[in-house]
């Protein structure tokens, strides 16, 4: 706060903000600076000028044909872009909140994964992209685009939450999972 005046700033690993209305409207005087931690990077097959990118503190951004956007909240985390169709997205927020979008990030409905790591991973099936893989405390699978999970895994990690996640890419009855001191 600046005494004599009506000049509030904020300063965080998000920017730096300014109200002169008692933090009712917000002025960002980041344009510029190299400042933003990226945690995934999810992008389109089918067109390569659309991007989503999970950043720390600085929620989902999508870029389209070179203008960037905010699409999700709190920390950007993991973010997959449907292989078949860019209208089909999936972004995430801290520990495994994920969001489902069939408008190409326009609007997003929430999925029930149960939770996770700080950036919780998920997959696509790579030969039919309406099916999931997520990795909380078990892998779970979803066979429609998931809405609904089932455990494929029991008692993998007790309590602790896997942070790595592939599927192979001809069988996806490979599946392999990593928390930080084991592969299964």
């Amino acid at each position: 706060f600046i005494p004599g005046s009506n000049s509030i700033y904020c300063g965080n690993d998000g920017g730096v903000y300014r109200s002169t209305n008692g933090g009712t409207v917000w002025t960002d005087f980041t344009s510029g600076l190299q400042i933003t931690q990226f945690y995934r990077i999810g992008s389109s097959v089918t067109n390569p000028s659309i991007v989503y990118a999970g950043a720390q503190d600085n929620g989902t951004k999508r870029n389209s044909s070179g203008t960037w956007s905010t699409v999700g909240g709190g920390d950007g985390m993991e973010c997959l872009v449907d292989y078949t169709s860019s209208k089909i997205v999936y972004i995430s927020y801290q520990n495994g909140n994920f969001s489902r979008s069939t408008n190409g990030g326009a609007s997003f409905t929430g999925l029930s994964t149960g939770g996770g790591a700080w950036v919780a991973p998920m997959v696509i099936d790579p030969l039919v992209n309406t099916t999931l893989y997520f990795g909380g405390t078990e892998v779970k699978k979803s066979t429609n685009s998931g809405t609904t999970w089932t455990n494929l895994s029991s008692n993998l990690t007790a309590s602790v939450n896997l942070i790595a996640l592939a599927v192979a890419p001809t069988n996806p009855n490979y599946i392999y999972a990593a928390k930080y001191n084991a592969i299964y």
